[in-house]
Parts: C-alpha cells; sequence; structure tokens
C-alpha cells in the first residue's frame, strides 16, 4: 500500500498538484499535520483510521479500503445482516483458537472478515465518500446501504518506471509479478512449465 501512495503522489505531482503525504499512528499528530497542509481533498487509505474522518475539516473526504477481503460480506450477506448472529461468532472468533474454527468449516476468509466486521461498518457510517478499486468491492457497499459518492479506481502501475519492448526476450513466457500467499492461490498455479512467479513468498504450500 506504501508504494502505491508513493505512486498516486507522485502522479499528483506531475500533473501540478500539491500532495502531502500524512503517515502518523498518533491521532493528535496526524490531524495537525492534515491541517497544517490546508487541503482541498484528504484521501483515507488505512482501514483502521476511519473514523479519524470525523474530527477532520475539510470539505472533501474519500476513503479506500485495501481490505483483501471485502466481497465475503455479500457471499455471507444474511449472516452479517444478522447483528447478534455477528456478535456471537466474532466473540467465538476472539475465545477459540483458530485451527479450531477451520476444523468446524469455517473458511480463512470468514474468520477474517468477523474481525474486521466493526471497520466495515465504520466505513458505511463514515461521511466519506468512497473509492473504490473495483466496481465488485463498489456493490458491496451499495448491498450493505451506503448512500454516499462512490468511484471507481483500480490499482495500476507506474508505466515510467517499466521497461517495455514490443519483442519479448522469453515469448513463451508469462509472468506473474505481487506477493505470493494463500489469498491469491498462486500455488494452484506453481505446477504451469510455462509461468515463472516473481515476489516474496509467505505461502507455505509454494513450492520453493
Amino acid at each position: 500500500m506504501e508504494i502505491l501512495i508513493a505512486d498516486h503522489a507522485a502522479m499528483l505531482k506531475a500533473a501540478g498538484h500539491q500532495v502531502t503525504i500524512v503517515n502518523q499512528r498518533d491521532r493528535t499528530l496526524a490531524l495537525a499535520e492534515v491541517a497544517a497542509s490546508q487541503p482541498d481533498l484528504v484521501h483515507l487509505h488505512y482501514d483502521e483510521y476511519i473514523a479519524w474522518a470525523e474530527f477532520i475539516t475539510c470539505a472533501r473526504i474519500v476513503a479506500t479500503s485495501h481490505y483483501a477481503y471485502l466481497e465475503v460480506f455479500t457471499q455471507w450477506k444474511s449472516l452479517f445482516q444478522a447483528p447478534l448472529l455477528v456478535s456471537a461468532l466474532r466473540l467465538a472468533r476472539r475465545l477459540l483458537p483458530a485451527r479450531l474454527l477451520l476444523a468446524l468449516g469455517f473458511s480463512r476468509p470468514l474468520l477474517s472478515a468477523l474481525s474486521y466486521e466493526p471497520y466495515f461498518r465504520a466505513f458505511l457510517r463514515s461521511r466519506c465518500g468512497l473509492i473504490c478499486l473495483s466496481p465488485s468491492i463498489a456493490e458491496v457497499y451499495r448491498q450493505f446501504g451506503f448512500q454516499g459518492d462512490i468511484r471507481i479506481c483500480p490499482n495500476g502501475a507506474r508505466d515510467d518506471l517499466i521497461r517495455y519492448s514490443p519483442t519479448p526476450s522469453y515469448p513463451d513466457l508469462s509472468l506473474c509479478v505481487g506477493k505470493i500467499e494463500p489469498r491469491k492461490r498462486q500455488a494452484q498455479l506453481s505446477s504451469l512449465p510455462d509461468l515463472r512467479f516473481v515476489g516474496p513468498i509467505v505461502d507455505p504450500r509454494f513450492p520453493a
């Protein structure tokens, strides 16, 4: 996410905008830096700090969630629309070991979403406009009743930092670039002979 924000800042500066990146864990210090920059627009990128929007004095505030499992909320919509059930499951999530819950049939994305659920609700209540990374993520918020402004802005890459040649050095190979983790399931593709992977490995199933 840090690289993404730095790329956004670089492109905005290239377009003639003034950009201030505030990277503070302390709310008082962060709000002071925001106020000192006198912004026309504030873009929040850290899900756990969404509530800070209420203390920011700016006419336009937008937020982007970078949580990986947002679509779980629509997959389990009936569950997440039952507050008592969610509360009971969140209590079980805190008290019981994850391996037991997995053995009982809970998926890792669902367990993660149960922990994230308070932040999801905070996004729904927020006065921020939302900038979503995909149409399917925007639909999650709409299905749960968000009435504010929603825009779509997919993640991208700095084309000015990527060297491109129309004639590939290895025309028979494809490249998968990114963090190798269970959520992205690269391990299921690792046996393909014409596919190569670039990125840090955090999936124990991925062959070294």
